[in-house]
């Protein structure tokens, strides 16, 4: 799971104090290294941001930080505006190590899909959850639970959805792991997920457990400390990951706020 962590790293963080290397590195200064990334896509219709509101790293690890992000993006048809907020991830005494997080993304989804899209995604929306879990659990075996359900659905008068809301929950049965799976290989022990659309855009939040037993907890792998570590150094394969999550992230954004529902 700390790889999930690795690459949601681009998009978020603010740094209060870590001890890298020779000294202190302020949050202003990985701030600042973050910003000139994103200011290469930044311009009078985009607007990326990136910042770390919590970092707090041992001589190991990263044991707690907090992440906050948004792209605004205009375009001929759209206009997406994105947050993401209080994503938080607590180590805490590594019984239960644990990433929350909320996000809003305002978006016309008529003028970008039409009436039609949401009515197959308001009521699919629980199908498809589950096909997605179940395909997901399928080498798991009795050892995943999965609660997906269609919490609300809300039509107009024509019978048109508006507004649709689903909620996933996944539990891992360490008792129950077939014989063909590890515990190190598990990545997590639950996880949470609401996501609710409407005509104007869409919500979601998540709450994931993560296993402390999986091997990217490993001190060999790559994790926070060390992402943190070469975004300061400017090491350039890093920047490279970065940058390239930056252009897909503006590349989204562009096709959303540009492509209109066909009638």
């Amino acid at each position: 799971m700390k790889a999930l962590i690795k690459k949601a790293v681009p998009f978020v963080f603010v740094l209060s104090s870590v001890a890298v290397a020779a000294g202190v590195i302020t949050k202003d200064a990985v701030n600042a290294k973050v910003a000139a990334l994103a200011s290469a896509y930044n311009d009078d219709s985009t607007n990326i941001q990136v910042v770390f509101t919590d970092l707090n790293v041992d001589s190991v690890r990263a044991l707690d930080f907090g992440v906050k992000g948004s792209v605004n993006k205009k375009g001929t048809e759209n206009t997406l505006n994105l947050n993401v907020e209080g994503v938080q991830y607590h180590y805490g005494n590594g019984a239960n190590p644990t990433v929350t997080g909320k996000l809003t993304a305002q978006l016309d989804l008529l003028k970008a899909f039409g009436q039609t899209f949401l009515n197959n995604a308001g009521t699919e929306f629980e199908e498809l959850a589950k096909n997605a879990a179940a395909t997901f659990g399928q080498s798991y075996g009795d050892a995943l639970s999965v609660d997906a359900k269609l919490v609300d659905l809300t039509k107009d008068q024509a019978g048109n959805v508006v507004s649709a809301k689903v909620s996933v929950l996944a539990v891992v049965d360490f008792s129950k792991l077939p014989a063909t799976i590890k515990v190190e290989d598990v990545e997590f022990k639950s996880l949470q997920v609401e996501l609710a659309i409407n005509r104007a855009g869409a919500a979601g939040a998540f709450r994931v457990v993560m296993n402390p037993a999986n091997k990217s907890f490993n001190q060999d792998q790559t994790g926070m400390k060390e992402v943190i570590e070469k975004i300061l150094s400017e090491d350039a394969e890093m920047y490279q990951h970065i940058n390239g999550f930056m252009k897909w992230l503006n590349d989204v954004a562009t096709e959303l706020v540009n492509q209109k529902a066909q009638q």
